[in-house]
């Protein structure tokens, strides 16, 4: 996630700080896929945050989010299913979800975690395993390089350099 970038041999990055994986099957009359996330290190993982505002980038409050990275409630692992079939059908992606990672964390002699990096993903994490060879995986992130819990934006630090270019459109 540093890189912004899948790791070699398929991009520049240097260390997995996460696995996603895709699993999907398809009959006639039934879709169901599913995603999976696990993060790399032990302390390491994801939270939910609900946005009622609609989760999508570009609308609502820059400061709809929280500012500050919890400590404690990340799970090491997320899943997310898309099912169509007769009677049920689950929306793909959810606009009120907004996501808060910690990567790259290190504990203490005690087995606290020290540090960290912290960061934000804005709108739901979206996956289309139909399309292309492998499906597709698209995620808005910005990441604080610097070790603190601190999610504000800022161009000068964050790890998110495509924000003008993104601000008003998701696909």
């Amino acid at each position: 996630l540093v890189k912004a970038d899948w790791v070699m041999p398929y991009g520049a990055g240097e260390k997995s700080d996460l696995t996603i994986k895709s699993t999907r099957s398809a009959t006639e009359n039934v879709h169901d896929s599913t995603l999976f996330l696990r993060f790399s290190d032990k302390h390491d993982g994801i939270i939910t945050i609900k946005d009622d505002l609609g989760g999508i980038y570009g609308v609502g409050s820059d400061f709809r989010l929280p500012r500050m990275a919890p400590l404690e409630g990340y799970q090491p692992s997320f899943e997310k299913q898309i099912y169509q079939g007769p009677g049920r059908w689950d929306p793909p992606f959810l606009e009120e979800n907004n996501y808060i990672f910690r990567i790259r964390s290190e504990e203490n002699e005690q087995g606290e975690v020290d540090k960290g990096m912290y960061g934000k993903i804005v709108g739901d994490i979206r996956f289309a395993p139909w399309e292309g060879n492998g499906g597709a995986f698209r995620m808005y992130y910005c990441l604080n390089p610097d070790g603190t819990r601190n999610l504000e934006f800022d161009p000068k630090r964050n790890l998110f350099r495509e924000r003008e270019r993104l601000e008003g459109h998701i696909d």
